[in-house]
This record gives structure tokens, sequence and C-alpha cells, in this order.
């Protein structure tokens, strides 16, 4: 990458000079302490400034009291969260960055399990995902919100911010107003594109009028509900755009998608395409007299020059600045490489209700940028250093004690890097993982690490390699099947498939005991390939796992498409050569399937610690990470071996 790039050129905005396109944008965290924001958000937002994005937009502020979505919202409206934005005003502009607040009120996407009362919406339709019922809005309720929005945006303001952003996009009050898909109203505020338009219209006004002709203000719209049956389509969107930003009083346009029928779709994952929220942004882009700024899942360069010469103004690498807060600087710089955002929703998609607080699966120090430094203080003495496994876990942790000045050597069993993680990417869909993978490699190579492939670490390696310390990441193993197999039943694991290692015959019986990718890639990987290909689970649902990152529906979608059929609630007794004994989960009634070629299991993994139990008891210094710990998801298996190589 070079100073050439259109995403490193300034912009005008209002009196305000963006450096360049690059935008951070808001997105929930679950950071706030006592509902304001703390030391974890002036780090986050700071670090992101520092790596170059010229915008960084701090995540929703809750505007009136009638709100309270999630257990950790900021609560902008009390002015108890003023040192708290001012802090973050004050840590971005020290590197050059703007920063603007985004107001919000949820609507009817929040919840009263919190607040202990009715949730406020324009007309009375059902949450999808809680059923919950709310409020249709009065009039005086229309003007108190207004008023929030104003008092927020006025006294943000006068903290330093350069200005707020106002969403109506997904999880928001004000599109639940603008679409038809939740307006229901016969008044002044609903029917018409105008009357619909009518309270975001006014809140705009409000806040126009209370920030002053200085600050900026942004509008974050939803360009496409994906609901054809009586939702926004691009074109509803751009005639709103029209309206609402017509008279000076919007100065950005942000165009995201999704609709309550579609959550998943404001953030996708690796399943979908990285410009799948563009089209969109492209139609504002044609139509509207101020910047538009593109969302979803941009986290190339590539991709984020070619919206800037289709005449989209600004970017937002949310993800990818999670992944690595350094992105814009090192565009700029032939030869350093980013470490790539896999859009993996492991860790940034805390939209669930366990109110997790945001991590990033190839970036263990994201949301601990106080805890966790940069990098690693040189070594007091270097030492060889052996990693056995070159999965995630033991190139995280093989680079970090390179970086420290060890000399380091990795084993790893198969002829590649990547341990199973490798096998995941062969999942249609999937082939994002071996980003992370070639990128942990590729850093080892050029900090000195050694590979011996195809080769097991045992205590004799460790001996001939005269190593001082050992990383065990050696992964995990299946866990024995809790049913017996007969003799003659053609029996396959997943690895089995994803490594085209196993003859598969016609018709598939795919067992699920684990819930989670494995299985899902196991199937996909299937299908095409096999005449009959049947799902089975003892769950409600098939791979309840998937929900956290929003890839469930995205499933389900693709296994219907492909023609997988679903048996849930059953649990295997035997597999035998003439079929498979199976009891009702909750009937517990006894069926036998018959008909099937390949049994295919998927079981959960246990962890693989042999080598490191017989060096702990031979006295070596030895250190575990990742699944020989105990097997979890990718963000463990790095955040552990960079915690690994810190430690020698």
């Amino acid at each position: 990458m070079n100073h050439r790039l259109n995403v490193l050129s300034p912009l005008v905005i209002r009196q305000h000079t963006l450096k360049n396109r690059i935008v951070f944008g808001p997105h929930r965290t679950n950071f706030a302490v006592n509902h304001r924001p703390g030391d974890r958000h002036v780090g986050y937002y700071e670090e992101r400034a520092r790596g170059g994005a010229a915008l960084i937009i701090i995540e929703g502020g809750v505007v009136h009291p009638s709100d309270y979505p999630y257990e950790n919202a900021i609560f902008a409206f009390k002015k108890e969260t003023e040192t708290g934005y001012r802090r973050i005003a004050e840590a971005v502009h020290r590197h050059g960055s703007l920063v603007v607040a985004q107001l919000n009120h949820y609507g009817g996407q929040a919840t009263g399990g919190l607040s202990r009362r009715e949730v406020w919406a324009p007309s009375p339709f059902p949450e999808v995902n809680t059923g919950e019922v709310p409020k249709a809005m009065e009039e005086e309720d229309i003007r108190g919100v207004v008023a929030g929005f104003a008092e927020c945006a006025a006294r943000l303001c006068a903290l330093g911010l350069d200005g707020v952003e106002i969403n109506a996009g997904q999880h928001s009050l004000l599109r639940q107003f603008l679409s038809p898909l939740t307006n229901f109203r016969t008044d002044a505020y609903g029917a018409s594109l105008e009357n619909r338009a009518r309270f975001c219209r006014e809140v705009l006004e409000a806040v126009r009028r209370a920030a002053g002709p200085g600050p900026i203000v942004g509008l974050r719209l939803c360009g496409d509900e994906y609901a054809p049956w009586g939702g926004l389509k691009p074109e509803d969107s751009r005639d709103l755009a029209l309206r609402l930003c017509s008279g000076g009083l919007v100065d950005y346009v942000a165009v995201e998608v999704g609709s309550i029928y579609s959550l998943y779709l404001t953030a996708a994952s690796m399943c979908h395409p990285e410009d799948y929220a563009a089209p969109p942004a492209r139609l504002m882009a044609q139509s509207l007299a101020v910047p538009v700024c593109a969302t979803g899942s941009v986290v190339s360069l590539e991709l984020a020059e070619s919206l800037l010469a289709e005449g989209i103004q600004l970017v937002e690498m949310t993800r990818a600045l999670i992944a690595d807060p350094f992105l814009p600087v090192r565009s700029g710089c032939a030869g350093d490489e980013a470490r790539p955002c896999i859009l993996c929703n492991q860790g940034c998609f805390v939209h669930w209700e366990m109110n997790p607080m945001l991590t990033c699966a190839v970036n263990p120090r994201a949301g601990r940028e106080g805890e966790m430094p940069v990098s690693g203080k040189p070594a007091a003495r270097s030492k060889k250093v052996l990693v056995a496994g070159a999965g995630p876990a033991g190139l995280e942790a093989a680079c970090t004690a390179a970086e420290r000045g060890h000399g380091v050597v990795v084993y790893e069993r198969w002829e590649r890097p990547g341990g199973r993680l490798g096998l995941a990417a062969k999942v249609p869909g999937c082939g994002r993982f071996q980003n992370i993978i070639d990128y942990l490699y590729h850093r080892a190579l050029s900090l000195g690490v050694q590979f011996r492939f195809g080769r097991l670490a045992d205590q004799s390696t460790v001996a001939s390699e005269s190593a001082e310390a050992v990383i065990a990441a050696t992964g995990s193993l299946p866990s024995p099947l809790p049913f017996p197999v007969e003799p003659g039943v053609d029996f396959l694991m997943p690895e089995d498939i994803l490594e085209g290692s196993g003859a598969v015959g016609r018709r598939v019986l795919l067992v699920d005991l684990e819930g989670g990718r494995r299985a899902v890639g196991t199937a996909l990987g299937l299908a095409g390939r096999v005449e009959k290909l049947e799902f089975l689970s003892p769950e409600l649902v098939i791979s309840p796992e998937l929900v956290p990152s929003g890839e469930f529906v995205h499933w389900y979608q693709e296994a219907y498409q492909k023609g997988i059929v679903f048996r849930t609630q059953l649990e295997i007794v035997r597999a035998t050569p003439s079929g498979v004994e199976v009891l009702g989960s909750y009937s517990r009634k006894p069926e036998h399937l018959k008909g099937f070629d390949t049994l295919v299991a998927v079981v959960p993994p246990t962890p693989s610690r042999d080598l490191y139990d017989e060096l702990q008891r031979a006295g070596v210094e030895v250190w575990a990470a990742g699944d020989c710990v105990a097997p979890r998801g990718l963000g463990a298996a790095i955040r552990e071996g960079r915690s690994a190589g810190l430690k020698i």
C-alpha cells in the first residue's frame, strides 16, 4: 500500500477536516460502568485514533429514561456521563482524529425486563426475539424523546465532542417510525412517507438547533430492511434520505442494512460477501449532496478503494479496526501487514442476553488495551523455546516468544500450519479462517521461527532440540462416543470428511452431539456430494451455538437450499449395520432409522494434554495454551497463545 490511496485522502465535513476516509463506527461494547463511559472506553477508542482512524463514533447513548435497552447501556441523558464523554474526546483528539457520539432510542427493540416498564414504539408490533408488545407512543411521548435527543446533543457538543450521530438504523425507534414494517399509525406520524419521516425530521431539526451550526450532525439510516413484503427497500430509503437531509440538517449519512427480521445482516459474518451491504450506499451516494458512508463488512482496503471510486466518500471499517487498530497507519507503509479481521463475529458481536464485554477472536488486546501491552518486553535472557502445535494458539505463542527475543521452533504433526482451524477453513463460506492462519504463519517466519511439519513433539524431541521451555498447544481430541457402534457400520468423524480422507456413501446420517460450527461445516461440505443427507441432534434446534455469532439463520437457509433434512430431539442408542436405534429426547419413544450407508458423528472435543502432563512431571518449564487447556473458540486460543509467549 502507498500514500496514493484514496482512502488516505482528507475530507472536509462542515468546518471539520477528516485526515482520511476511514471510520470506526458505533457498536455495542458492554464496557459501561453504572451506565457511564469509563476507562475501558477511553483506552479502546484512543487506540483506534492512535492507529489512524479519522472519525470515531462512540457507541449509542440512550437519550430518554423510557429506554433501557440492555444492562450495560450508556445513559447519555444523565449528567453523570459527562466526565466519561469528555475523557474520550480528549483522548481521541490527542491523535488528530474527530469524535462524535451516537444518540439513540431502541424503541420496541428494547425490553421491559430491565426498566420494569413498557417499551415504546410507533405501533404495538411484537418484538421478534422476545415477543414483547410495546406501547404505541402518544404525541406527548414523541415530544419528550425529541427533547431528549436535543438536550443530549447540546450537552455533548459543549463537552468538546465534534458532533453527534442520530441513529435511524438498526436497533432504533426512529427506524421503526420510518418503516411501514413497524409503523401502522394513521395520525400525523404514520401512513405516508412524509408522515413516517416526521418524527425523525423533528429530531434532526431539534438537534441542529441545540448543537449549533458548528458541530457535525450525522444520520445513520437503514438502506434495506430485507423485508420486501413490507419493509424499506433501497429506493424508499433514498427518498427518505432526500427528505431528511434537506435544509442542511445533516452532514453525512451512514447507510446500514437489516430490520427486526434480519438483525444478523447488520454486521454479517464471513458467510456473506464483504460488500453485501454496499448497494444501498451506492444508491444514496448518487442522490445525496452530503457524504455517504458505507457500512457492513468492509474489512479490506481494496474494497474501500473500490467504494470510494464509485462516489461513496466514507468507509466504515469497524471490525477491521477492532482486529487491528493500526490498519490506517499500516496502509501507508509498504510491507507492514495488518492483522486481518476474518468476520467471524466471535467476540465483537455481543447483542445477546449474557451481556459479554466485547473482545476480538484475532486481537486479544481489543477492549483490554490498558491491561495487555502492544508487545512484550524483551526477555531477560533468550531461551530456546519449543512450541508443540501450529494451530492458532501455537502460532500466536511462537510469534510472541520470538518478538521477545527467544529462539523458537514449532513442531506440528500435520504437514501444514493451522491445526483444526485449517479444516474449518475448508467449509464452504468459511475460507476467511485461512487468512488468520496465513497471517500468523508468515509473521512467525519473518520473526525467524523455524517449523518442523509432519513431526510430533514428545520428550525426546524436547531433549534433542535442547529446549529450555515448551509451550504445549497440542489442541484437542474427540471425546469417546456415548453410544456403541457395532462392527460393519461405515463410521466417520468430521475430520475425515473435511480432510477428504474418508470414503463417504451415497446416504449419510450426521449426528451432532456438540451443537456448534463443526457439524454445520461437515454437513455443508457433504451437501452436493451425496444423494441423501440427514442431520440428527438431541437438541430442540440444530446448531444453537451459532446464535451468538449471528450465523444461525444463514445456516438454516443454506441447509434447506441444499436439501439437508433435520431430525431434532432424538438421541442415538446404538448404531448397527441394519440401521440406527434412536430414542425421542422427550417422548422417550424408540425409533429405528434405516437406509444410511455412512454414519458421521460430531462429538465434543477433549483436551490433548499428554505432552503437557509428561513435561510437568519431568520438571520441564512448560506452559499450555488453547484447546490443550480446555476446548473453546479461536479467541481463547489466540489469547492464551499470546499469554504463554509473554510468560517465558
